[in-house]
């Protein structure tokens, strides 16, 4: 297994979450991890390495461990957001947090919301 930079072995992330307000799925492949709502698909490419997005903003996402992927998104070279994804030790439960500053006129804000495994 490898933290921070290349793939995890261990694919607890993988799958179908729902909550009372959404449905995410998650589908893993080498260095990315694909994630889709009823918005459509983000892609994320979990090796640290910062990667242009839409809105000129630069996301880096790496693994904590085998079971929270973390994204950290900038804007130019200041920190605007920190998104991390963890399941819980027995795997039925995903916590996705997020802690944004304020910036671009966009309040400052910090949620969680969590997820039971789907089927």
């Amino acid at each position: 297994m490898c933290y921070g930079y290349g793939p995890v072995t261990t694919r607890s992330l993988a799958g179908r979450w729902i909550s009372d307000s959404a449905t995410l799925h998650f589908d893993i492949a080498g260095v990315e991890v694909r994630i889709s709502d009823r918005n459509g698909t983000n892609v994320l490419r979990v090796d640290g390495r910062e990667y242009s997005a839409d809105h000129n903003y630069v996301i880096a996402s790496r693994w904590i461990d085998a079971n929270v992927l973390e994204a950290v998104v900038k804007s130019g070279d200041a920190l605007v957001s920190r998104v991390t994804y963890g399941v819980s030790s027995d795997g039925d439960i995903l916590t996705v947090s997020s802690a944004t500053l304020a910036h671009n006129g966009y309040p400052a804000e910090q949620r969680s919301v969590s997820f039971a495994r789907g089927a």
